[in-house]
Order: C-alpha cells, then structure tokens, then sequence
C-alpha cells in the first residue's frame, strides 16, 4: 500500500467510476491511453450520472465533460470517447480524493460552494479547464498533506 494515498481513496475511486462509468480507473486510464472508449457509451447517460454524483444540474455536469448545451443540441446521440473520457478522468479522481478526505456526503457541497483559496471560484468550476483540474489537484494535495486552506 503506497503511505502517501490517503485512507479509503482507492475505494473511493473504484466505486465512484463505477458510479459514472461501470469501468474501473485503471480500464479508464487504459482506454485514455490508447484512444478508446470503455464503459458507458452514451455522453447522455454518463453527464446524467455524472450530475446525480455531484448533486448539480445536467448543463453544469457537461461543463465538467467541455460540451455545450448547443453542442449537444446539434448532436444529441454523441457518444463518449478518449477526450471526454480523459476530462472525466480528471474529475472523478478529484471527487475521489475529496471523498476519502472529509466523506462521501459531504464531497458535492464541497464542490459547489466558493472556495476562499480559489478566488471565490467553486471547484466544480475549476473543473471545467485544465489549468482549474491542475489548481485543484495542488489544493488537495496540500490538504492531503496536511496543510489548511
């Protein structure tokens, strides 16, 4: 067991991919890499999910994916593929180790509410860039050491 994963985060992971995608992390991480798809095919199940898990509405859970509303409009049997899967990747690994840090209850407050550290952006925001997912991580990594933000 690596001494720096924080207790519970590996489970955590697993069921929350589970949750959104019916694939594991590492199958994720695979299909990423080779440029293929795995898991829930349909971007419309996966951003309905997606939403349940972060108690937000379907438009904000296609924000954290980078689709549009009329994007989706134009393509409303769009399927999931390497892109959206790396995005959402990203995400669930962050909800992951917040989960295991404060709970599972707790983790889509934390990501809907303003957070201080984040000039006042949410971190559900923040997931919608790469830049928000890169500043992210570093918030949690700080946590995760011990740090208070």
């Amino acid at each position: 067991t690596d001494t720096m994963t924080p207790p519970g985060l590996n489970e955590f992971k697993r069921q929350t991919f589970d949750r959104v995608l019916g694939a594991t992390p590492e199958a994720v991480e695979g299909a990423v890499l080779r440029s293929e798809a795995v898991g829930a095919w349909s971007l419309n199940q996966v951003a309905g999910d997606l939403a349940a898990l972060l108690t937000v509405s379907r438009g904000e859970a296609l924000g954290v994916l980078g689709i549009s509303r009329a994007r989706e409009r134009r393509n409303p049997k769009m399927k999931m593929d390497a892109a959206l899967l790396d995005r959402l990747y990203s995400a669930l690994d962050l909800y992951a180790r917040v989960a295991s840090l404060i709970g599972e209850e707790p983790t889509p407050g934390w990501f809907r509410a303003p957070k201080a550290a984040h000039g006042g952006a949410r971190p559900l925001d923040l997931l919608e860039t790469r830049v928000g997912v890169a500043r992210l991580s570093r918030t949690l990594s700080a946590l995760e050491d011990g740090a208070f933000l």
